[in-house]
């Protein structure tokens, strides 16, 4: 919206799509924008770093309290969360990067595990078989961190022409590091479209190792 300062009554409130406010003792009032000044469509390159930065932001979200703040806490003048995002900082304008790219920063712990079978769904239930933990190159694993990311496809109408746009949701849970199969309750079943990664890393609770990543396809 347009805003203009203006020497008046001082009123608040909103009258015929114009919004009259006072912000330290100034008037203003806003009213809608001018046609030139509307939004363009996001550029391909525009739209490729803002869905790979949204779906880096909720996986980021999804782990961070739980895992993230735990093990990097204390990097020096960055939040965990935000070192998430440094971490896969080479993907988030790389147009050919999936979601299987992503790697859950690690502090060295050892190499990746592996799941123990492929993961599956079951409705809207993730199944993660995962291994019993084993000494690692420095250290033996307490807890494993399980992840599923959910890619909602979602089709929208742009300048007259049809597209498809992903809505991203990040399930996640810490566990203890044991032989079985864990489970992940998405709050939507997937349906034909949409995409499904999970990721595994493990810790010792003062460092942790490679992350691992896995697509399950939808029926």
């Amino acid at each position: 919206m347009a805003v203009t300062r203006w020497a008046g009554v001082r009123v608040s409130g909103t009258a015929t799509n114009t919004t009259f406010s006072n912000w330290k003792g100034i008037s203003t009032m806003r009213g809608p924008r001018a046609e030139s000044k509307v939004s363009k469509p996001a550029s391909e390159s525009q739209a490729v770093i803002r869905d790979n930065f949204s779906m880096l932001g909720k996986i980021g979200k999804s782990i961070n309290a739980i895992w993230l703040t735990k093990y990097f806490g204390k990097v020096k003048k960055m939040t965990s969360y935000n070192y998430f995002l440094k971490n896969n900082g080479n993907m988030i304008a790389n147009s050919s990067a999936t979601a299987v790219d992503v790697q859950f920063p690690q502090s060295y712990l050892g190499v990746p595990l592996s799941f123990t079978e492929a993961p599956s769904i079951s409705g809207n239930v993730v199944s993660l078989p995962l291994p019993a933990p084993t000494p690692m190159s420095l250290g033996t694993p307490t807890e494993y961190l399980i992840v599923a990311l959910l890619e909602k496809q979602i089709a929208y109408v742009e300048a007259g022409e049809e597209k498809t746009k992903y809505d991203y949701i990040s399930v996640a849970n810490k566990v203890t590091a044991a032989a079985g199969t864990q489970t992940l309750t998405l709050p939507a079943t997937p349906a034909t479209g949409d995409k499904l990664t999970v990721y595994f890393q493990a810790g010792d609770g003062k460092v942790c190792n490679y992350s691992t990543s896995a697509s399950i396809a939808i029926a």
